[in-house]
């Protein structure tokens, strides 16, 4: 398979993956504007004891430190809210993000961190989408921008938090795991590459401000992204 052929199967596993809660594809996903806000779950896991990250017990606490190699950067291009809630929830929404680029770096789609911040159709996403990775042999390269960021409550629960937000795909191009060379970028049309993805935080049962993402949706080629 030439370099170009492989980064044109890239987007479109990339595509796949990055739809799947959008289509359906993952347990528990919700096409209401606040998934899973309302409903609850009978038994959302709580973080996972494990010796590669801190569990913080209240929003205060530290993070799992998140390296990733220095040709991958994800860019989080939004200031952080004043609410406490919200700003706790939105670190750990961060530290998923960066857990599942983690993992596709480090060819693990068990990887502890994505899988402690995270449960239900959000869990089921991201190791799909580290599994398309790696089902391609491809790990990551490039800068990819989250942007334009809002923050929506619900009226009944004060343990559930929706973000939506723009992706900037264009700039993650992909990488060969066993070269080490980097795929060579296809042109895309206007809007390619940009999604509007929406995630449902719940707070974890038994532990203090410990988020998780519990659900999400994706639109490509959102206009408001561009």
């Amino acid at each position: 398979m030439t370099p170009r052929t492989k980064t044109a199967a890239l987007a479109a596993a990339t595509a796949t993956a990055l739809l799947l809660t959008a289509c359906g594809g993952t347990e528990g996903s919700d096409d209401a504007p606040i998934a899973g806000a309302d409903q609850g779950t009978e038994s959302t896991p709580e973080p996972e004891e494990t010796d590669t990250g801190d569990e913080p017990e209240d929003a205060e606490s530290d993070h799992p430190e998140i390296e990733l190699p220095d040709d991958v950067e994800l860019v989080f291009d939004w200031d952080t809210p004043e609410d406490p809630d919200e700003a706790a929830a939105l670190k750990a929404l961060e530290t998923f993000l960066s857990g599942t680029a983690l993992a596709i770096v480090e060819q693990d789609p068990e990887h502890p961190i994505y899988r402690n911040y995270s449960s239900d159709g959000a869990q089921s996403y991201a190791r799909g989408q580290i599994q398309a990775w790696m089902d391609g042999g491809w790990t990551l390269h490039g800068t990819e921008r989250y942007y334009e960021l809002e923050v929506s409550r619900t009226d009944n629960s004060d343990e559930v938090l929706g973000f939506q937000f723009c992706i900037d795909t264009t700039g993650m191009h992909g990488k060969d795991v066993d070269s080490g060379e980097p795929l060579e970028p296809t042109e895309q049309a206007d809007g390619e590459g940009l999604y509007r993805f929406q995630y449902v935080m719940r707070s974890a049962p038994g532990m203090e401000n410990f988020w998780q993402a519990q659900n999400v949706d994706a639109e490509t080629e959102a206009a408001q992204c561009r």
